[in-house]
């Protein structure tokens, strides 16, 4: 019989590794400072953070009702692994703080401490990156370039952009799902240049989706510099129009609002391409893959720095009260 556990914990331990390698071969989410919010009820926001932290508690909770559910003198299984772990934790506070003040603090350390040292474990598991929800980031670039008071951008009076500002997303052929599998996805990121106006951002930004998207192969680096004419020329015949459709099969489509391209449709500002002399109202990503952005359902839960800033409260209103 122990033979038969030590080659399941060999076996769980090998299919851990090699599910972990398959999910870290998708483009990882962006790392952003505040947690990312999932969903909203009322004036509460639900972040990644805080729902780990919930299903953290939720886990704590069981295995604390599942050893004490019928507890027993000689203690076995599920009672003896969380006797063992308290008492190893007395010991360590008495020791520090003496008998009678390591008992009185016992409560809040320890709960402090396997709240921690949990949370910070949850991010083992290979699951932890690879579901997210997802947004838009194809449709969400040419609303921030064509908007006269973009939400992420930052305009100057002379109409260019005061910084740099990427926008980081995964090419995927689904439509922008809650739940969101990275192995099948690839990392793309587009990056609006310091000093360039919206235009030419634009110009670039066709050029990128060509490329990315259509297998375009542009003459000039668009990374850190403007897009040269002819290659946005070139990555406009290969998209092409909604009226007019492109040689690239399942490419996005620019749609085009007035000039030599035809109308079809959109109302709403326009974006005019200084390299084709036209105005479009957006990209139609109908048949083709779209930009998404991945925000990860699970989140470490102290990447949170209001979650440090919370259990420093926590614990001083504890001890001194």
């Amino acid at each position: 019989m122990k033979r038969v556990y030590i080659i399941a914990g060999a076996v769980a331990v090998v299919a851990w590794i090699g599910l972990g390698l398959l999910i870290a071969r998708g483009p990882q989410p962006e790392i952003v400072v505040p947690a990312e919010v999932l969903w909203k009820a009322g004036p509460l926001n639900i972040t990644n953070t805080l729902l780990t932290a919930w299903i953290v508690m939720a886990f704590l909770i069981v295995i604390s009702l599942v050893a004490t559910r019928s507890m027993k003198l000689m203690p076995s299984g599920a009672q003896n692994f969380v006797e063992a772990v308290i008492g190893f934790l007395l010991g360590q506070v008495e020791e520090i703080a003496g008998e009678k003040n390591g008992r009185r603090f016992f409560m809040v350390i320890a709960t402090i401490f396997l709240f921690i040292i949990t949370s910070n474990w949850f991010g083992l598991f290979p699951f932890f990156n690879a579901i997210g929800k997802t947004e838009d980031v194809g449709h969400e670039i040419f609303h921030e370039l064509s908007s006269e008071h973009p939400e992420k951008l930052t305009l100057t009076a002379e109409g260019v952009y005061e910084e740099n500002h990427k926008f980081a997303a995964a090419k995927s052929d689904g439509s922008g799902s809650l739940f969101y599998i990275k192995p099948g996805g690839k990392a793309v990121d587009f990056e609006v240049l310091a000093g360039e106006t919206p235009g030419q951002a634009f110009d670039r930004y066709i050029v990128f989706l060509a490329e990315s998207l259509a297998g375009f192969e542009p003459h000039h680096d668009i990374e850190h510099g403007a897009a040269d004419p002819e290659d946005v020329k070139a990555a406009f015949a290969l998209l092409g129009t909604v009226d007019h459709k492109g040689t690239a099969a399942a490419a996005p489509r620019l749609i085009a609002l007035e000039g030599d391209h035809g109308e079809a449709g959109g109302a709403g500002h326009g974006l005019e391409s200084p390299a084709l002399h036209a105005t479009f109202g957006g990209v139609d990503f109908e048949e083709s893959q779209k930009l998404l952005l991945i925000i990860p359902l699970f989140r470490g839960v102290y990447s949170d720095v209001n979650n440090t800033l919370a259990l420093g409260i926590v614990a001083f209103l504890c001890i001194e009260f």
